[in-house]
């Protein structure tokens, strides 16, 4: 089981690459086999497929892990991606991180277990500590968007501006599905460590940045935080180049660790266990930024064992071949969970924040925080 391969139906192994790796996820399938998705199907959500992806991707799920074939053949969802994001035409190259984002996005939109569709008030930042203020923007996003693909996917990032004339600090927390990181230009061979510290350096902003308690552009310093880090992460190695004066495809080799991949240099937030991650996939492609061809490489979860996926041929894979100049689109799990809870908006216990005496969140605060977003939302 696990071992079935994907035809191409029509230049699709950007979309085979992509499901190999999700169907590879093993608390993701372990909910789907549970039939729990069933109960939090959301078929009434504008934003969603009123329900028929999740089924189709439920019925590939099934095939994959519950029956014993050699080849499966995913038209059904083809079609349905093809239908939901034009730019997947039948025929043409694209790209499979936006595959993944599509197909993570629906699967969340189908299974979202909140019901506020109203908008997200931003909150303003106070003097209150960091984790504390992280900890009420959580909230706020679980009040709208809560679902197995957040229990699993979702993390968060810290973003801070602050103005080189005054010193304030403008501060935003937001959710990510991914990390996109940079690869460094400088180094023949860098590793995942040094693409981290590119994307989490700070840099400058030249005069354009409006501060808020100066009123005028000034220059000001940027930097991003990794706040907080889910059980599956995936990072998005960003080879190809979109610039006026470049275009075209970074094929260096990024050597990336395949078990215990230590995060805690790199996540700058109080976390409940230490980020320490195991690969379990990945997407590779071969070629160049006009064409190409994408393959998957995965950790049967049964088996404990490494198995190539190139559309419909699946072949045994060497772990000591999986650090290679085609690594795409990265897919860790913590190592140190076994269980992952459910979030919801009412129930802080399960979240990423740590609560307690530093920096705390308590049950007054979540009140606090869902009545001023009420008052927030009524006055707009």
């Amino acid at each position: 089981m696990g071992l079935a391969g994907l035809d191409n139906v029509g230049n699709t192994c950007f979309v085979n690459a992509g499901l190999q790796c999700v169907l590879n996820c093993q608390p993701l399938v372990d909910y789907f086999l549970s039939e729990a998705w069933s109960a939090e199907l959301n078929a009434v959500n504008p934003k969603g497929s009123k329900g028929m992806f999740t089924r189709a991707f439920v019925e590939l799920v099934k095939a994959q892990w519950t029956e014993v074939y050699d080849q499966i053949v995913p038209k059904h969802l083809v079609e349905l991606a093809q239908a939901r994001t034009p730019i997947f035409a039948e025929n043409t190259q694209n790209d499979v991180q936006e595959l993944l984002i599509m197909l993570l996005d629906v699967l969340h939109e189908d299974l979202n277990r909140a019901q506020d569709a109203s908008p997200i008030t931003p909150l303003a930042y106070t003097d209150e500590s960091d984790e504390k203020q992280a900890a009420r923007a959580w909230a706020m996003h679980l009040r709208h968007d809560s679902s197995v693909i957040v229990d699993l996917f979702q993390g968060q990032f810290k973003s801070s501006v602050t103005c080189s004339r005054c010193k304030h600090r403008s501060v935003t927390f937001d959710t990510f599905m991914y990390i996109s990181l940079p690869v460094p230009k400088s180094r023949t061979m860098p590793s995942l460590q040094d693409c981290l510290e590119e994307f989490t350096k700070e840099e400058t902003l030249e005069q354009g940045w409006v501060c808020p308690k100066c009123r005028i552009p000034v220059v000001a310093r940027k930097k991003f935080d990794i706040w907080k880090v889910p059980p599956v992460l995936l990072f998005h190695l960003k080879r190809f180049l979109y610039t006026q004066t470049q275009k075209g495809k970074i094929n260096k080799p990024v050597i990336y660790p395949v078990a215990d991949l230590d995060l805690r240099r790199y996540v700058t937030g109080p976390q409940k266990v230490p980020p320490i991650y195991d690969l379990f996939a990945k997407a590779d492609h071969e070629g160049t930024l006009g064409s190409g061809h994408y393959t998957a490489t995965c950790k049967n979860s049964n088996l404990q064992t490494w198995h190539r996926f190139d559309d419909g041929q699946v072949s045994p894979e060497n772990e000591g071949c999986l650090v290679s100049s085609t690594a795409y689109v990265l897919f860790y799990c913590k190592n140190s969970v076994t269980e992952y809870q459910r979030q919801a908006e009412n129930l802080p216990q399960f979240w990423p924040h740590v609560f307690g005496k530093e920096g705390g969140f308590g049950s007054e605060d979540l009140k606090q925080t869902f009545e001023s977003e009420s008052v927030s939302s009524q006055s707009s």
